[in-house]
């Protein structure tokens, strides 16, 4: 995705998946800056240690241990207004659509 300047993923979980798409997303994308992570563990050394790198490049990496349907969630997404989200969180069909439905609109 071309003229992305943040990024969601919700479901981190380890951080795999987010820093190789925030490395995909910082590499296409020279307005890229802000990435956000989410899950219901505490941060992990591999997104802990990822942040501390990406920022000496500009790249601000948020990370939000809770529930995506909490209201701190919420307006947490309302204000950054990601422009990409990957739906990583609840596995069973209700869940993943009730985080789609919170982020399509972004």
């Amino acid at each position: 995705m071309r003229n992305c300047s943040s990024y969601l993923e919700i479901g981190s979980r380890w951080g795999g998946t987010f820093i190789v798409i925030c490395e995909v997303l910082r590499r296409m994308n020279p307005g890229f800056k802000r990435a956000i992570a989410v899950d219901l563990i505490e941060e992990t050394p591999f997104i802990e240690r990822y942040s501390n790198i990406a920022k000496d490049d500009g790249l601000e990496i948020v990370y939000f241990k809770g529930s995506s349907t909490s209201d701190e969630f919420k307006r947490m997404i309302t204000e950054y207004k990601p422009d990409i989200s990957l739906v990583d969180g609840d596995h069973k069909i209700a869940g993943a659509l009730k985080d789609h439905m919170l982020v399509r609109q972004f």
